[in-house]
């Protein structure tokens, strides 16, 4: 399963180590590295309408085999492609995950009424 918010704090760390070894041995790391940590970070935090497969199992809280299994019940709405990029639309994921049956009371009212 994808873990975002590890692949978050492996980057920050990676950005916290470039940025020690700047402060203690003063020598530099190429421009290149720098760059493509400003890029991976960017990337993972940029809001985006459409999800990977992997990305849309841990949006809604399952694993890619159970997202899989969902997709193919149409529980979970099915893929959009195009060239060759398949992505699933966040706001139909939403939709669905809105309508998955709830365990207890309803969310609109309160377990203490």
């Amino acid at each position: 399963m994808l873990d975002t918010h590890s692949a978050e704090v492996d980057a920050f760390r990676a950005v916290d180590q470039a940025g020690a070894q700047l402060n203690a041995g003063g020598s530099r790391l190429p421009r290149t590295a720098m760059t493509s940590l400003g890029r991976q970070l960017r990337a993972q935090s940029q809001p985006r309408r459409g999800l990977r497969r992997e990305e849309a199992a841990v949006y809604v809280g399952v694993a890619p085999t159970k997202f899989d299994d969902w997709v193919r019940r149409g529980v979970m709405p099915k893929p959009k492609r195009q060239d060759g990029v398949v992505v699933w639309d966040i706001l139909r994921l939403d939709s669905a995950f809105d309508s998955l049956p709830s365990d207890g009371p309803d969310e609109r009212g309160s377990a203490w009424d």
